[in-house]
């Protein structure tokens, strides 16, 4: 019996034991955590949450968080040279604020109808870009030959604040009613002058010509013989050569180069009057035959006057010339007009997490630090008007150089860069016309011819 009794003690107390043991925490590899595929490419990690282990459980080791992809983006522009380095440092800017994309800018060409024709074969070749710029007056162009996202999804979005962008601004990348492109960089035509010379010709300096008869009576007093080796050494004004310039010129003297209805009409009287006035000041003698790239150094050098050209070149022209360098509104004939230049950003990526991050990118350059960086670093207009008076942005960079009011203050009478059927094709016609005429040609002829010309592009379109 009292056998018996031990014997029942002992198994009760080999099992108690054996019952502990089986309660202690084992050291069994921990549940492996499985991580859904990412839907997009911002990627939101949750903090994880802390456990409080108690003495007697061991806690097992977690699964570290899956590290969000950075996506690249490609940008394509036409800017390069000392111009084109805002580019670099909006980038840089960009690509420091954020951990989900990294943008890489690549420039394509230098003109808006280079980057046109690279975007074009790209799309051909089933390669499009991510993003890329592309000029106001190819718009209509891209909309209706290219592959694009809209973006209707970022200026319909209420933190985009659409009442701080004018209208006019966000009509040069709308197409039909749908928001295509969002404009990136925004100029208008000035005339720059050269300060000294104007004193040196008794003229006043804080009353630049407002119409195409004082630009050409200011003019005449500029141009000097300065070696006196009978020729002139010093001319008075230079036109920037473009067909934007041509369309600013037009405008000035009350026309359109096409009409709403799609007729072209830049061989009427105010086309024909503002070739002639091109053409005048050769003849005159005060205005030099030069291209584009040499009217602007010979500008900055002080051997012209005047210069009418893109308010872009603001940051470029004042530095690199050696006096003190003016900006005043483009002159006109009969009322004050001027059409916007520069270019819109587009999307052309097709892959969700791209477009994704290119929005963002979108978002970042058209805020108020993106276009502080662009106007500031340039001469393009800032797209957001709440930054020109905000101490934050651009209100003390306003007041140190007043020249970038003479483009701000055209605002009021912008009107979008013209869009033809056909792309280049028009544009290029124009600038040769343009050239044409100022061998001596007949601008009612060229302008005829044309117009004959441009009529037929525009019927091969339809």
């Amino acid at each position: 019996m009292r056998f018996q009794s031990v014997r029942s003690m002992l198994v009760s107390i080999l099992a108690a034991v054996f019952l502990t043991v089986g309660c202690a925490a084992q050291p069994t590899e921990p549940p492996k955590t499985a991580v859904p595929a990412p839907t997009s490419v911002s990627v939101s990690v949750t903090k994880p949450t802390t456990v409080s282990a108690t003495p007697t459980q061991a806690v097992p080791p977690t699964t570290a968080p899956a590290k969000a992809e950075v996506v690249e983006i490609e940008f394509l522009h036409p800017w390069g040279g000392d111009f084109g380095k805002f580019i670099g440092e909006l980038v840089d800017k960009y690509n420091a604020s954020q951990t989900t994309a990294k943008v890489k800018a690549v420039q394509v060409g230098a003109t808006y109808e280079e980057i046109l024709a690279k975007v074009q074969a790209r799309l051909a070749a089933n390669d499009p870009p991510d993003i890329s710029i592309q000029g106001f007056p190819y718009t209509d162009y891209s909309a209706e030959k290219f592959t694009y996202q809209t973006l209707d999804v970022i200026v319909n979005d209420p933190q985009f604040n659409k009442a701080d962008v004018p209208a006019s601004f966000l009509r040069l990348g709308q197409y039909k009613g749908k928001q295509v492109a969002l404009p990136f960089a925004v100029s208008t035509p000035v005339m720059f002058y050269n300060v000294d010379l104007f004193k040196k010709a008794g003229l006043d300096p804080n009353r630049p010509p407002k119409t195409w008869d004082e630009v050409m009576t200011y003019a005449k007093q500029l141009t000097k013989d300065t070696n006196n080796d009978g020729k002139p050494d010093q001319f008075g004004v230079y036109f920037n050569q473009h067909a934007w310039y041509f369309q600013n010129l037009v405008q000035s003297a009350g026309g359109v180069l096409m009409t709403e209805d799609g007729k072209i009409a830049f061989n009427q009287e105010p086309g024909v009057k503002s070739m002639q006035f091109l053409q005048d000041l050769v003849k005159a003698g005060v205005m030099p035959s030069l291209t584009s790239a040499q009217g602007q150094a010979s500008f900055t050098a002080g051997t012209i006057g005047m210069y009418a050209t893109t308010s872009a070149f603001n940051q470029s022209v004042t530095k690199a010339a050696t006096f003190e360098v003016r900006a005043a509104e483009f002159p006109y004939l009969t009322k004050r007009s001027v059409a916007a230049g520069g270019a819109n950003i587009w999307v052309f990526s097709k892959n969700p997490a791209k477009q994704k991050e290119a929005y963002n990118f979108i978002r970042w350059v058209t805020s108020k630090e993106g276009t502080t960086i662009i106007s500031t670093s340039t001469g393009y207009m800032p797209i957001r008007m709440s930054v020109l008076n905000d101490p934050a942005y651009m209100a003390d960079f306003m007041k140190r150089n007043p020249n970038f009011w003479a483009a701000q203050n055209q605002v009021d009478v912008m009107t979008p860069w013209q869009n033809f059927p056909g792309g280049t094709k028009i544009p290029s016609l124009l600038l040769s016309a343009w050239q044409e005429v100022l061998t001596g040609a007949s601008p009612k002829d060229v302008l005829d011819r044309g117009a004959k010309e441009a009529t037929s592009i525009i019927a091969q379109e339809q």
